[in-house]
């Protein structure tokens, strides 16, 4: 509440005014200037606040300006505030007044977020403080159940606000402050447990046309999610950890072991690398990078492998696969073999990967290998990022390995998802450069705390005519809802004897981790969504 700023500051809804005037003795004087404080009473109830009209002189003889008749929910209306923007906006225990009413003080957030954008500075916060359990987050101690909560993240979600920062609300830190306006009163009420809310502005999400053109063929240059996600080319692109990484490590590789790089030309591919690397077979790699690289196919490695040297390369993946909150359908990895017999063994490169992630990680984690696969580890935690193994190709032996560059990112940094990669968000960006250019690396700062959830379910009969294709239909919801869909599963399906027809429920969850996603904007996508299936698959809406 009383961190330094540079700006405007703007407070709403004061009571006594105490607040402002805590302020005073936490800000250096050059600031006293540039704070507008307001309040909705009027000159006559105001005075209802014994120690409010002191507070206004007090404040104005500082040169705080002062505003009576100020509605927090249309502060566009204000022909004095309006007039600026602000770096921070304060509403200190909003209430709609009189006895507790969850759906009022709902509508009240809602509106005043909606308002405080209006007046918000590029990159400005807006601070809301509201008394223990009301907020509705896994912050609150205890937490009330969610329909018995303000549910300030959705609120503030309606004006593209996301929750950055979530601290404790600390009365005795403001020498001045009294709380009061109980239920409308001058009577003060329990601040302990209380918490101020930070949030801040992102861009909204898009909403498809529902009139959208589709191409299901996962390889198809007209199927726009995958041509948008293949032209970033993140493993060329500085600031991005999987650049990072690939960077990173082979570098390594090739000062400390010599390893020699090669660059494979690829095109995009139905029949790539998979992102769970578990379902890759040893001697079966053929059938993962097909159409990526000239193949030996007698065997299915990549002939730029087969050297008489050790060789490494890094390639960009697509695959089909399901909706999960695990993997995307565009991959990277970093490839390598070695020729048997060599001096480098394959212990000698797993202990080389192991430091990187370990220096990268500041000691926190470590790579371990369980026959082929490579985990990363972090305590007692196992994920699976790659494989060691070995590939006979007539009298010839390697050692090969392999690992998702992408789902390592996401165990090193302690990112909220495999999703924030591809985030444009300037915020994500600069964090990203931040975190990267520290030695070593910080962890991932959150952008978005508690970023919510939303289901919806979607039935439909199935087109007599033609068989149903899953991945066709997950192709559509890729096109429509970009990675906003974070998990789409198969609730049921069943065949009406009477109609001679098939039926088919899937569940959707939608979910942002880097922008502010409210239940009406996934209820939109939804609503297009079912339109988009309807008229690229022929099949009938339920």
């Amino acid at each position: 509440m009383n961190r330094p700023f540079h700006g405007h500051l703007l407070l709403v809804g004061e009571g006594d005014f105490s607040l402002s005037v805590s302020l005073l003795s936490c800000l250096p004087r050059n600031l006293w200037g540039n704070i507008t404080s307001t309040s909705f009473e009027s000159d006559v109830t105001i005075l209802k606040h014994k120690t409010a009209k002191d507070n206004i002189q007090l404040l104005r003889e500082h040169g705080v300006n002062v505003f009576l008749n100020t509605d927090a929910t249309n502060l566009l209306n204000h022909e004095e505030v309006k007039k600026k923007k602000y770096c921070r906006i304060v509403f200190n225990f909003p209430h709609a007044g009189g006895k507790s009413n969850h759906k009022k003080n709902r509508k009240l957030l809602k509106d005043f977020f909606c308002s405080a954008v209006e007046v918000l500075e590029e990159g400005g916060e807006v601070y809301v403080s509201l008394c223990r359990g009301q907020g509705g987050t896994p912050a609150d101690r205890p937490r009330r159940k969610w329909h018995d909560s303000w549910q300030v993240v959705a609120m503030a979600a309606c004006a593209d606000l996301v929750l950055q920062e979530v601290v404790p609300f600390v009365a005795h830190s403001l020498s001045d402050y009294s709380s009061t306006g109980f239920r409308s009163q001058d009577k003060g009420f329990n601040t302990e447990g209380a918490l101020t809310h930070i949030f801040v502005r992102t861009e909204s999400i898009q909403i498809a046309d529902d009139s959208l053109q589709i191409c299901h063929e996962l390889n198809c240059l007209h199927n726009n999610y995958i041509m948008q996600k293949t032209s970033r080319k993140l493993l060329k692109e500085d600031g991005n950890p999987v650049c990072y990484l690939a960077k990173n490590l082979e570098t390594e590789l090739t000062e400390k072991l010599k390893f020699q790089s090669c660059d494979i030309d690829f095109q995009v591919s139905p029949n790539t690398l998979p992102c769970h690397c578990q379902t890759v077979k040893d001697s079966n790699i053929s059938e993962t990078i097909e159409n990526l690289c000239d193949i030996d196919q007698s065997r299915g490695v990549p002939v730029q492998l087969l050297q008489k040297e050790p060789v490494l390369c890094t390639v960009q993946t697509i695959e089909e696969g399901p909706i999960s909150l695990e993997g995307l359908p565009v991959m990277h990895c970093i490839m390598g073999s070695v020729p048997e017999p060599h001096v480098i063994k394959s212990e000698a490169i797993c202990r080389l990967l192991s430091q990187v992630v370990s220096h990268v990680s500041k000691g926190d984690c470590e790579l371990k290998t369980r026959g082929t696969k490579i985990y990363v580890c972090r305590n007692t935690d196992y994920i699976d990022v790659g494989k060691i193994f070995s590939h006979f190709e007539g009298h010839y032996s390697y050692e090969l390995f392999f690992l998702n560059l992408d789902k390592l990112a996401v165990a090193l940094f302690q990112l909220p998802n495999i999703r924030i990669l591809w985030s444009l968000d300037s915020r994500v960006i600069t964090s990203f450069h931040r975190m990267l250019t520290s030695d070593p690396p910080l962890v991932f700062p959150i952008v978005s705390v508690y970023p919510l959830v939303f289901s919806h379910d979607m039935s439909f009969w199935e087109n007599a005519e033609q068989s149903f294709n899953e991945q066709e239909f997950l192709s559509v919801v890729r096109e429509v809802c970009g990675d906003v869909v974070v998990c789409v599963e198969l609730l049921d399906r069943f065949h009406s004897v009477e109609l001679n027809k098939f039926s088919r429920c899937y569940r959707l969850q939608f979910q942002s981790f880097d922008r502010a996603l409210s239940y009406n904007t996934s209820w939109r996508i939804q609503s297009c969504l079912r339109l988009c299936v309807a008229n690229q698959m022929k099949v009938e809406l339920r």
